[in-house]
């Protein structure tokens, strides 16, 4: 395998709760730490307004486009296929701001993308080799969402459910759905035991059959 060939970029995408994240994650532990690397989009949330308070913060709509410096992703993924590592921000959900330090990504020849509105500019699209969009019934969606965030983000349950139906139903009808129909792949995952989805084994095996052809050319 040459160091520097063109890396692969595999986007991952579908609305809150689908179950993005545990694809990618058995994604790249499938393919091997050799092969595969793992960059969120949610690193890339814009920065806080200075003098905002975390209240303030909390009542951002983080479900729509211009919520990601979309732009600096683009640059790094860029910056990735081309044989470089990268230092990308590091965003805290806890203070709803970057904070000091940087999530360091070194280079691969398959790069994994996850993230809700990764489909959602056109000069994002354009980067991704390959497209998967992971999708889950609604109600399967607004469970999980509600175990995360009160669990992991320190968020009322309330909170939860009002964000989800004054934002986050709204932005995947605008921003989400709308690009299931160009994916490359599409994964149903409503499954509730933390089984792998029934498309998973075959996004694997052509990602390992496609980069075998592009180290050996």
């Amino acid at each position: 395998m040459r160091r520097f060939e063109r890396a692969m970029i595999v986007g991952i995408g579908g609305g809150t709760g689908s179950g993005k994240t545990f694809v990618a994650e058995r994604l790249g532990r499938a393919l091997g730490a050799a092969v595969a690397v793992w960059v969120e989009q949610d690193w890339y949330y814009r920065p806080a307004e200075a003098g905002t308070t975390v209240e303030e913060r909390l009542r951002r709509d983080y479900d729509v486009p211009e919520a990601v410096d979309n732009e600096l992703l683009v640059r790094d993924l860029a910056a990735l296929r081309a044989g470089q590592a990268i230092r990308a921000p590091k965003y805290s959900f806890e203070v709803c701001d970057r904070v000091a330090g940087y999530n360091e990504v070194p280079w691969r020849p398959v790069v994994i993308v996850e993230g809700i509105l990764i489909f959602a500019r056109e000069a994002l699209r354009k980067v991704f080799d390959l497209k998967v969009f992971v999708e889950a019934d609604e109600e399967v969606r607004i469970g999980r969402r509600l175990e995360r965030d009160v669990a992991q983000r320190g968020r009322d349950r309330q909170e939860v459910l009002r964000r989800y139906a004054g934002q986050v139903r709204a932005a995947y009808t605008l921003y989400i759905e709308p690009y299931r129909c160009e994916a490359d792949v599409v994964i149903h995952n409503n499954r509730s035991d933390q089984g792998l989805p029934a498309e998973f084994d075959g996004l694997v095996e052509w990602i390992r059959a496609r980069h075998a052809l592009k180290a050996a050319e």
